[in-house]
């Protein structure tokens, strides 16, 4: 850190708001790498210490974002509407931080930042389009060698096969999720859902073997209320953002190497669920989380049949080669 009396700079600043929070690696790299790049392009205009940070130097980066970033990197290129609003939200939390122990002389809260149009939520891509490693994934055919890769595995699982949201997915416990039944379908509790998400046997598979690894490095049974997706730092529950990078995140290891967002994802199952679902259309609407009328309700077993019959024409879909799409 700097010496008394002297200004800080922004790098020993930025150090003490990661200190400050609870993240998981891959969540801590993304803030650090994002207000590290707010860092190199104050460092253009000479500004290096945190009180001659001003208000006009942080609009001046998330104005350049969609546009011309070489001011903090000679190839950076623009970003996409969507990581311009992720990058307003992680260093306006850092300049909070500052402002709230007064290194800041105005406050990061009444800065209205610029307008980034986001992507049309019109957006849709087929189950035959997704890349075929991260249809090996949802097949439960690729076997991860470790436990962060079996994390990894078993969130796009349930993403996909449960149409759930990070913030959903973030929320759950090992014992919200139930094993195969007689019928061969997995079950998930999910607050906000009216009934149990029924899942295929292929969530049973990347459950157990993330199981395996988790238990084999903690050296003990995981608890039942212990987080399903966890830290492995401190075995806490992640954040839905940090849920949401560890979906996207691209693994050297991972034969998974393009995952489209998990949005996409959700909607890609969704519509090839419905494509075959004729008049049961509710039923599938319901397990993925959309509102339905309360007089299309149905009883949990034939939710169950229902799902069990539609998600096997889903797995179908999955065999099929990204080429042939």
């Amino acid at each position: 850190m700097a010496a008394r009396g002297s200004p800080l700079i922004l790098t020993d600043a930025e150090v003490a708001w990661l200190k400050s929070l609870t993240l998981s690696d891959a969540t801590s790299a993304a803030y650090r790498g994002e207000v590290g790049r707010l860092i190199a392009f104050c460092a253009s205009s000479g500004v290096l210490e945190v009180h001659r940070l001003k208000a006009k130097h942080w609009t001046a980066y998330l104005s350049c974002l969609t546009t011309d970033r070489t001011a903090i990197s000679p190839l950076a290129k623009p970003l996409k509407p969507a990581s311009a609003v992720q990058a307003v939200r992680i260093t306006r939390s850092f300049l909070l931080f500052c402002a709230r122990r007064d290194w800041l002389s105005w406050d990061p809260a009444d800065v209205e930042p610029p307008h980034f149009e986001r992507p049309s939520t019109t957006e849709t891509l087929a189950i035959e389009q997704l890349s075929d490693g991260l249809k090996s994934i949802l097949r439960s055919a690729s076997i991860p060698d470790d436990a962060r890769q079996a994390r990894r595995h078993l969130a796009l699982g349930i993403s996909f096969w449960g149409a759930l949201t990070p913030r959903e997915i973030a929320s759950l416990r090992v014992d919200d999720l139930s094993l195969p039944s007689a019928n061969g379908v997995c079950e998930l509790r999910c607050t906000g859902r009216p009934s149990p998400v029924v899942l295929p046997r292929e969530i049973a598979v990347l459950w157990q073997r993330y199981r395996q690894l988790r238990e084999e490095d903690v050296r003990e049974p995981l608890p039942s209320d212990s987080p399903l997706i966890a830290n492995f730092k401190n075995g806490k529950s992640l954040q839905p953002w940090s849920v949401w990078a560890l979906l996207r995140r691209t693994e050297a290891e991972d034969i998974a190497s393009d995952v489209p967002s998990p949005r996409l994802v959700r909607k890609a199952y969704l519509a090839g669920a419905t494509r075959d679902a004729d008049r049961a259309i509710n039923v599938v609407r319901a397990q993925c989380g959309k509102a339905i009328p309360a007089e299309a309700a149905t009883e949990p077993d034939t939710q169950r049949s229902i799902m069990s019959k539609l998600q096997k024409s889903v797995r179908a879909k999955l065999q099929t080669e990204a080429a042939d799409a």
